[in-house]
């Protein structure tokens, strides 16, 4: 993996070149992932956000006030949560914070972020890596207190959405996904497929819709929902493959407009689902590091 300076609209950042894909991210601003190209034709594959300055997030902003967009790790909620001692903030925190980076040489070059939680709970690193071509980032969070603490990641991988295009996942034996609706903004969707109320369970196929990027309208259908059990396998979108270790549970987020202007498929791979830990809990998810302890899972990006 080649590593250089970059910039991305008034930010510096750090640019990460496999064979296969090119990313730019920005270590000052929460670890962002800001750019992501093929190299076979330079075509990005994150939704970006409009405008020529950069709109940061930080501690107490609201995440759709900032550049809200392309790819961060939401980790240790998603949604504002309690844990009982302190409140996590919405989107949670490491994504509004700088990172520090270290250069791993070897037979390949690493590069490693890590940022220790505001309170003193959890370092939280990422580690991203090339493997045959694709981007891996490898992460881990340790546990610094003396007792469990319930943490969730998730991946906010927004992708530039294209009329038509399908996200494919592999089937179930039964040949229909089980999901649970977490909202619906606007109409119908794409297919005609009705829309469904927040915490309704719901059943789909291959074919179905849900799984369909509609013709972008502002007063369209945005939607998100989880999968209700276990998801171990690919999220393949256009040409885009993602993979993850470790963390199995999967959200999808279909954006045909109504959010913001934008246009985008996000796909949300999990240590555990439904927005907080504590919902989580509620759904029988496993939040907890224990004490003293280290959690690991892996997110790998590849093109075909």
């Amino acid at each position: 993996m080649l590593v250089f300076n970059a910039i991305y609209k008034d930010k510096k950042g750090i640019c990460l070149k496999t064979n296969k894909l090119e990313a730019v991210v920005l270590p000052d601003e929460g670890g962002k992932m800001v750019s992501l190209k093929a190299v076979k034709n330079w075509e990005e594959i994150l939704a970006q956000a409009p405008g020529e300055k950069y709109l940061a997030l930080t501690p107490g902003d609201r995440y759709v006030d900032s550049e809200c967009s392309a790819f961060d790790d939401m980790f240790p909620t998603i949604d504002f949560w309690h844990n009982g001692i302190r409140e996590y903030e919405e989107h949670g925190e490491v994504c509004r914070r700088p990172y520090n980076v270290k250069l791993i040489e070897g037979d390949d070059i690493q590069v490693e972020m890590y940022i220790e939680s505001p309170a003193g709970d959890y370092l939280f690193t990422k580690t991203y890596c090339e493997k045959a071509g694709s981007l891996q980032i490898n992460y881990s969070c340790r546990n610094l207190t003396d007792k469990p603490l319930p943490v969730l990641w998730a991946a906010h991988f927004m992708m530039a959405a294209k009329e038509g295009r399908r996200v494919l996942l592999s089937m179930p034996e039964n040949g229909q996904y089980e999901a649970t609706c977490m909202f619906w903004d606007g109409k119908e969707g794409a297919d005609g497929v009705e829309p469904v109320g927040k915490g309704q369970l719901f059943t789909f196929d291959s074919k179905s819709g849900y799984l369909k990027s509609d013709a972008y309208n502002k007063e369209g259908s945005a939607y998100k929902f989880y999968l209700n059990n276990k998801y171990t396998d690919s999220f393949i979108y256009g040409d885009v493959i993602l993979k993850c270790e470790n963390a199995p549970y999967l959200g999808i987020w279909v954006n045909n407009g109504p959010f913001k202007g934008m246009y985008n498929v996000a796909a949300e791979f999990c240590t555990a689902g439904f927005d907080t830990p504590g919902a989580a809990m509620e759904h029988g998810h496993d939040v907890y590091v224990p004490a003293g302890q280290e959690r690991k899972w892996s997110f790998n990006i590849d093109i075909m």
